[in-house]
């Protein structure tokens, strides 16, 4: 009983420890690994999240560069959308020069403009279809598919619906041909000076246009105010830059020598062109061949272009809104479109340009920071860059599988120490277990030792108190007494050898 006894105080005491050891690794586990998922989806969602952030940075330094774009085609005036147009503030005189996007759009966000009336016609200020050498020759075939593209595929979305003419269409009268003088140098505009408001010839003068000044502009309603002079110019620009094309034609086959319209000697003849000009109708080259807005040759024949007959002499006004943005189908996908409505006396026109999808994306590509940039119709809150487009921004797949692998390295590491550490104290309690058995051990040797020693120690402590009653009592044979004394002598030796054994 006594070993058993002990052998199970070894046993429960193993018991305790195992369940000790246990309870402390499994809520060391529990906790630990709860904080190692949590490390794992902060490393994880780390490149997601980064995403995200630079998203939305990205997505407010496109919407800055789209809101600057707005603003500078807000202050284009409306008939710079057709390709020659008549800039009152640069000229006084009649005169039509190219538009500055004739040849093509000046920002590399746009990909083309358009104009479309209330009969779903569509026309770009780079195609000039009655007078082709004014297109943009370099890029007529994208225009042209741009074109065709605008009007296959959302011009009937866009078309301006009808409205009732109140101010009839100026008139202009056959323009006549004269020389000019060969020091008289022709004066006219460039396409940049239309385009900055800036004249390189005669000022305004008593053409002047009412139009709020181009630079104090924002993307709000606008209401310009033309006299009608000028707005017969920009509604006729073809037929003014037509009639001075055939005219001069004319003019240069016939030579100088008995021709209509100029007298022998180069000058002018008024009296030869019936309906000239009045006096005090100011003068405007324009050249039929090479570029419309430039002149190389001071002694090039002048159109001069008679003022129109309006039909009224109150300033005509015209209502421009602001540019919106739409979604509208594409040929390579939905397509951001910026538009406004333009009303004029003729008729009603939508007036916008297309945001190139590849320059964005381009765009994009030097600013994503090695991330992943797209572009696509929805809505997100600090992503959004206009209604129903939105910037994705994807982790670049390196930076995720590195992610992925820091996540995995975490998982180990905290196993690998786990399994260290519980080796470690299993070990210790298996060590505690043996130590505490070899107590166990060494108390039962003890107990079996002390034992052994109380059975010799009293064996001959019984014959030496036998022998010693005997003699001090006078007991036994008096003829043994020397044998007792022997025996007690024995008795003692072999008591002094138990000492000496239990010292040892």
């Amino acid at each position: 009983m006594p070993g058993g006894s002990r052998a199970s105080r070894v046993v429960i005491a193993a018991a305790i420890l195992a369940v000790l050891l246990a309870a402390l690794l499994g809520a060391w586990f529990l906790t630990g690994w709860s904080d190692v998922r949590a490390r794992q989806a902060t490393t994880e969602t780390a490149p997601i999240a980064a995403a995200s952030a630079r998203a939305g940075e990205l997505a407010r330094q496109l919407r800055g560069e789209l809101d600057r774009l707005v603003e500078r085609e807000a202050k284009r005036p409306y008939f710079q959308y057709q390709n020659l147009f008549h800039d009152p503030r640069a000229s006084a005189g009649w005169s039509v020069t190219p538009s500055p996007l004739a040849s093509g759009p000046d920002d590399p966000l746009v990909l083309g403009y358009f104009q479309i009336d209330s009969d779903e016609h569509v026309t770009t200020p780079a195609i000039n279809d009655e007078f082709p050498q004014l297109s943009d020759l370099k890029h007529l075939v994208e225009q042209r598919a741009f074109r065709d593209q605008v009007a296959q595929l959302f011009a009937h979305q866009l078309a301006p619906e009808r409205a009732p003419k109140d101010v009839q269409l100026a008139q202009l009268d056959p323009p006549v041909v004269h020389h000019p003088h060969p020091t008289a140098k022709p004066r006219g505009i460039t396409a940049e000076a239309a385009h900055d408001g800036t004249s390189t010839g005669s000022s305004a003068g008593s053409n002047a246009t009412t139009i709020a000044s181009a630079r104090n502009l924002t993307n709000t309603a606008q209401t310009v105010q033309l006299d009608p002079g000028t707005y017969a110019q920009n509604s006729n620009a073809n037929a003014v830059y037509g009639a001075g094309t055939r005219t001069i034609g004319e003019l240069v086959g016939t030579g100088t020598s008995g021709g209509s319209g100029a007298n022998a000697n180069g000058g002018p003849d008024s009296e030869s062109a019936p309906g000239g000009p009045p006096t005090g109708t100011p003068t405007v080259a324009a050249t039929p061949t090479g570029s419309p807005s430039t002149y190389h040759d001071p002694v090039q024949p002048v159109v001069h272009v008679p003022a129109p007959r309006p039909a009224t002499s109150s300033p005509i006004t015209i209502s421009i809104s602001p540019l919106e943005w739409k979604t509208l189908p594409f040929t390579a996908g939905p397509a951001l479109v910026a538009v406004r409505q333009v009303a004029t006396p003729d008729g009603n026109l939508a007036q916008g340009f297309v945001v190139d999808r590849a320059a964005l994306t381009q765009w994009l590509a030097t600013h994503d920071d090695d991330l992943v940039a797209e572009l696509r119709t929805g809505s997100g809150a600090d992503s959004e860059l206009a209604p129903g487009w939105e910037l994705v921004v994807h982790p670049n797949p390196r930076t995720v599988a590195a992610a992925a692998h820091d996540a995995a390295t975490i998982a180990t590491g905290f196993i690998v120490r786990f399994l260290v550490i519980g080796a470690v104290a299993l070990v210790a309690a298996l060590l505690l277990v043996w130590l505490v058995a070899r107590t166990e051990r060494y108390a039962r040797e003890r107990s079996q030792f002390a034992a052994a020693a109380a059975h010799e120690l009293r064996t001959p402590l019984a014959g030496l108190q036998l022998y010693g009653d005997m003699l001090a009592d006078g007991l036994g044979d008096p003829n043994k007494l020397r044998d007792y004394a022997r025996r007690m002598s024995e008795e003692a030796s072999r008591l002094g050898r138990v000492v000496s054994n239990v010292l040892g």
